[in-house]
């Protein structure tokens, strides 16, 4: 294990903190571009169509300059999704620094060779004082399923 892995230890719960913290801050921002983006849909609304008009060239000029802005608000609002959604999947796949130790040190200590040599006598030496323990307190019951 080198400086550098430690170091990476280290700062990990800072680093899944801190991803968490901005993926809060940029669903707010994709809030705030989406509901600017619905109102400018509207101001769009008096200049299509004129006052007292409801033939269908007007209609078809409201529908479309309305449609057109909501293009538009869509493919600046697509660009925006992107930032909550890395900060979102950092925050989720970054480990903790407990999980970084599972990582790291469960697979050393498992490989090592007092384990590999005295695991399976020290397992069934638990196992025996676990029975015995059972049978003096009376609620040991070999027959019995669980």
């Amino acid at each position: 294990m080198n400086a550098f892995t430690i170091y990476l230890w280290g700062i990990a719960d800072g680093a899944k903190s801190a991803a968490g913290y901005l993926a809060f801050i940029s669903t707010a921002f994709y809030a705030v571009v989406l509901i600017s983006g619905f109102f400018s849909i509207f101001d769009k609304v008096p200049e299509s169509v004129p006052d007292n008009s409801t033939s269908k060239e007007d209609l078809a000029t409201h529908r479309s300059a309305i449609t057109t802005t909501a293009k538009r608000v869509l493919a600046r609002s697509m660009w925006a999704f992107l930032i909550p959604l890395f900060f979102v999947t950092l925050s989720t796949l970054l480990p903790d620094s407990k999980t970084i130790a599972c990582m790291v040190i469960i697979p050393r200590i498992a490989e090592s060779e007092a384990i590999q040599r005295d695991g399976p006598d020290m397992f069934r030496a638990a196992k025996d004082a676990l029975v015995e323990s059972f049978k003096e307190r009376g609620k040991f019951n070999p027959t019995q399923k669980p």
